[in-house]
């Protein structure tokens, strides 16, 4: 049976974080839901930067399952900010107000830089693990992959990173595909999406690092 990764499937509410460990010069959490990994899938999104670490999508129009994910995703963005301030005692030895740690959370959801584009997500590449298939659903390298290609990929909310004055979600892409219908590939199956036809303001900041 195919795991079902569309947001439908995930409670925001569920969603946990382990406690903050050293990792270099940042601390990360690992993320679960339900003891389990949080793997999503997303839409067909529009590649507008790639490196041999990152890749950069663009949500490229306004179908129901695209405005499913950026609702999600806003909510866990939400979410991840409460939880953390909730949990800063513990974690970083002081309470952080809800309003530092959203001032130096950077949002999963970057705004357009113009109004001819649209909202984007950057997601992580693991030389390991992300993989790629063509329309054939064949396996390519990441070097084939090119600017303002449709990328439909199902990424793991693995991580919240925190350095010493910021954080974020590290959302890190595990299999890409590039054709509409996909039944099945190894490891991860995508489900077709039947909808797509192409705290207080005035709380005192004084607070601007975790750790």
């Amino acid at each position: 049976m195919e795991e079902n990764y569309t947001v439908s499937s995930y409670d925001i509410s569920q969603i946990v974080f382990t406690k903050p460990r050293k990792h270099g010069e940042y601390m990360v959490c690992k993320i679960k839901h339900n003891g389990l990994d949080v793997k999503v899938q997303f839409p067909k999104m529009k590649i507008t930067n790639i490196s041999e670490k990152n890749v950069i999508l663009e949500f490229t129009n306004d179908a129901k399952y695209n405005k499913t994910v950026y609702n999600f995703l806003s909510d866990v963005d939400k979410s991840t900010t409460e939880y953390i301030s909730e949990h800063s005692k513990e974690w970083f030895g002081k309470k952080i107000p809800i309003a530092s740690v959203k001032s130096m959370f950077q949002s999963t959801i970057k705004a357009p830089v113009s109004s001819e584009n649209k909202c984007t997500v950057q997601f992580t590449l693991n030389p390991k693990a992300t993989l790629f298939f063509d329309k054939k659903n064949e396996e390519i390298e990441v070097t084939e992959l090119r600017n303002d290609q449709i990328l439909e990929c199902i990424s793991q909310m693995k991580y919240i990173v925190f350095s010493k004055d910021t954080c974020f979600i590290n959302w890190e892409l595990c299999t890409g595909k590039f054709h509409k219908k996909i039944k099945s590939v190894p490891k991860y199956g995508f489900i077709e999406d039947p909808d797509d036809h192409q705290e207080s303001d005035d709380e005192e900041i004084n607070i601007n690092c975790f750790f």
